[in-house]
C-alpha cells in the first residue's frame, strides 16, 4: 500500500504568478490547468488512489466578469483533455461543489464525465468547483430533507454520506 492514498491540492497563486512574470492573469490560470494532467500521472505512478484539485471557489466566481468568463473558457477547453486521459487510464472523475453555478454546457460535460466514469477502477480525480464549506453543508441538509429523513434519523454518518454526494443526483 502506498504511503498516501489521497492527495489534495489548492490551485492558488495563478494570478500572482502571472503578474510576477508580466503575463495576463488568464495565462496564470491556463498554466494551472496545464499542470493537472502531469500531476494526475505522477499520482498514478506513485500508486495514489485519488487526487483532488481545489480549482474555483465561490470567491473566485465573484471576481470581475471578464476574468470569470475567461476561467470558464479555460475549463471548457481543458476538461475534454482531462476526461480523455482518464478514460485511457480507467480513471474516475468527480465534480465537487455547486456545479449549477456554471453554464449548461459545462454542467452537462461534468455530469456526463461522472456518469461515464463512475464504475472505473483507476485513480479518482476530484475537481472542486464553486465550492464553500457552508454551501456543502447546506446542500447536504437539503438532500437529507428531500430524501424524507426525520429529525431523529439524522446522524453524523448520514450527514457525512450526504456531504460526499451533495452535488450528485439523489
Amino acid at each position: 500500500k502506498p504511503p498516501l492514498s489521497h492527495v489534495a491540492l489548492v490551485m492558488d497563486g495563478n494570478r500572482r504568478c502571472a503578474k510576477l512574470h508580466g503575463l495576463p492573469i488568464i495565462e496564470g490560470h491556463k498554466e494551472g490547468e496545464r499542470r493537472i494532467e502531469p500531476i494526475v500521472k505522477r499520482c498514478q505512478d506513485l500508486g495514489i488512489q485519488a487526487v483532488t484539485f481545489y480549482t474555483l471557489s465561490v470567491d473566485n466566481l465573484e471576481r470581475p466578469q471578464e476574468e470569470v468568463t475567461a476561467l470558464i473558457d479555460v475549463l471548457r477547453k481543458g476538461l475534454p483533455s482531462v476526461f480523455s486521459r482518464l478514460e485511457k487510464e480507467n480513471g474516475r472523475f468527480r465534480a465537487l461543489g455547486n456545479i449549477e453555478q456554471f453554464p449548461a454546457d459545462i454542467q452537462t460535460g461534468l455530469q456526463e464525465a461522472m456518469l461515464l466514469s463512475q464504475d472505473r477502477k483507476g485513480i479518482t480525480v476530484n475537481l472542486a468547483m464553486a465550492y464553500s464549506g457552508r454551501d456543502e453543508i447546506k446542500r447536504a441538509v437539503q438532500k437529507i430533507v428531500r430524501l424524507g429523513y426525520k429529525e431523529k434519523e439524522i446522524t453524523e454518518e448520514l450527514i457525512s454520506q450526504s456531504l460526499d454526494t451533495a452535488g450528485q443526483p439523489d
